[in-house]
Order: structure tokens, then C-alpha cells, then sequence
């Protein structure tokens, strides 16, 4: 994973975030750390900081460019076991509205394989670290408007016994009991709830 996160940075070095980022200062962030933010080397950037300005209000639109700028150091964490939010399902939720055609076409490559990675580093772990389950993942890159189909592909073709073990957890504790068409999760829309009980019974 290490060599994921050394590509990214090289990937999306090139990228500024320029003042004022895409957070509210008025009653939410502290211009302070607004400031010290948009200053910062992305890779000297503390956790506690990145999740501040992840978790309070934007705009819902963040411009691309400050995305790809934050997005190695994100990865970074994410790669540690250290989710940039309060909850990893909304982790990754600046990048909705994804915008494909502000990407080229080597980084939404690698944004398929940084999904898929992530996701099966994540299968080799039985029980996945603080309670948190494989929907939450899938929930996080839904939220963000990455496409479910490669990693639900990938977990398929994963026949380790963590990942068959996340497989039953998620089957039998996934869905709502009185309700299989939701997800056990308030994090979850309908939408994707649906679309995993039909993978399910694909």
C-alpha cells in the first residue's frame, strides 16, 4: 500500500489548493487553521486538521483542484487505518459532484486502483478495526461517486478466509432485519442498498 500512496503523491503532486478553501470559516472552521491549512506541505498536514476541514460545512461543490491537491494525504491516512473524518463513510464526500472530465485519464486510472486496493486491504483484515464493516468502505466510495462495479469484482475474486469471513458478516448483518432492501447503516441511501442486495443475488 505504501507504493499506492508514493504513486499518488507523485500522481497529484503537481496541484495547489488556493485560498479560501472550500470550508466554512464563518461559525465552522477557524480561519486560523484555514490558513495553516492551505499552507501546509500536504505530506506534513496533522490528522486532526485534515479532519476538520473534511467534516465542517462546504460548499458541496469543491473544486477539483483542491481534491487532487489534499487527495495523497487522505490516502495516506486512509492506508494507516486513520479515517480524515468522524466517519469513514463520509470520508471521500468532496468528491461529489465527481467531475470526470476535469480528470485525466492516468488519475481516474488510478482512482480505480487506489478503490480496489483499498478495499482489499481492508478484506485481509478480520474483524476490521474498530467495528467498522466492509459496507461502511463501499458506502464511502458510493458517497464519493466511485464506480462500486471493480471493487464488487474485486471481492469476489478474494477467496481468503478474512474475506469470506467479511462476507458473512455483511450478509447476515448488512441489511435491516424487518427490511432487506436497506442497509443496516444511516449512512446508506436507498439507492445503494439496492444496488448490493442485487449484487447479492446476482
Amino acid at each position: 500500500m505504501q507504493e499506492l500512496v508514493k504513486e499518488a503523491y507523485e500522481l497529484f503532486s503537481h496541484y495547489d489548493a488556493p485560498r479560501p478553501l472550500d470550508v466554512c470559516i464563518t461559525c465552522c472552521m477557524d480561519p486560523r487553521d484555514e490558513e495553516r491549512l492551505a499552507s501546509m506541505k500536504v505530506n506534513e498536514i496533522p490528522l486532526e486538521l485534515l479532519m476538520e476541514y473534511n467534516d465542517e460545512a462546504s460548499s458541496g461543490d469543491t473544486p477539483t483542484t483542491e481534491i487532487k491537491h489534499f487527495f495523497p494525504r487522505i490516502l495516506e491516512f486512509m492506508v494507516k487505518d486513520s479515517f480524515p473524518s468522524h466517519s469513514e463513510e463520509i470520508c471521500l464526500g468532496r468528491f461529489s459532484p465527481f467531475k470526470s472530465c476535469e480528470w485525466t485519464e492516468p488519475e481516474l486510472l488510478f482512482l480505480r486502483k487506489f478503490s480496489t486496493l483499498l478495499f482489499t486491504h481492508y478484506l485481509q483484515i478480520y474483524p476490521i478495526q474498530d467495528g467498522m464493516t466492509p459496507d461502511a468502505i463501499l458506502i464511502m466510495f458510493w458517497r464519493g461517486d466511485f464506480d462500486l462495479d471493480p471493487i464488487l469484482d474485486a471481492w469476489l475474486n478474494n477467496d481468503s478466509w478474512q474475506s469470506v469471513l467479511n462476507f458473512k458478516e455483511f450478509y447476515f448483518n448488512g441489511f435491516v432485519d424487518e427490511n432487506r432492501n436497506r442497509l443496516n447503516n444511516s449512512f446508506a441511501e436507498q439507492s445503494i442498498s439496492l444496488k448490493l442486495k442485487s449484487w447479492l443475488g446476482s
